[in-house]
């Protein structure tokens, strides 16, 4: 599956990093892929985030800012904003919006 044309994959659902099988995917995208792309929004265990780390910078993420826990509790807030400023410092990490008539 190899292409010299593709260097990413991303990863997107739904939430990603809750599927039973993500760190089989995270390992067989990275035997073909250079990148993976991560959609997410933060709420996953520290384990998971231990676990993506050795792949680091292969493994790059955006958080989605605007789901219902990050807007509307704190502590969701302040543990997804903790991840984003500590994966920042060592793979590339952006952000997302996503935009309705509710927002």
């Amino acid at each position: 599956m190899k292409n010299q044309n593709i260097d990413t994959v991303k990863l997107l659902g739904g939430e990603p990093m809750l599927h039973s099988h993500i760190e089989d995917i995270v390992k067989l995208s990275l035997k073909n892929f250079l990148y993976v792309q991560i959609f997410t929004n933060g709420m996953f265990s520290d384990e998971l985030a231990h676990f993506v780390k050795q792949f680091f910078p292969r493994i790059k993420f955006t958080f989605n800012v605007m789901t219902p826990g990050f807007q509307l509790n704190n502590k969701i807030r302040s543990n997804v904003l903790d991840r984003i400023k500590n994966f920042a410092s060592v793979t590339e990490t952006t952000l997302s919006l996503t935009i309705d008539s509710a927002t």
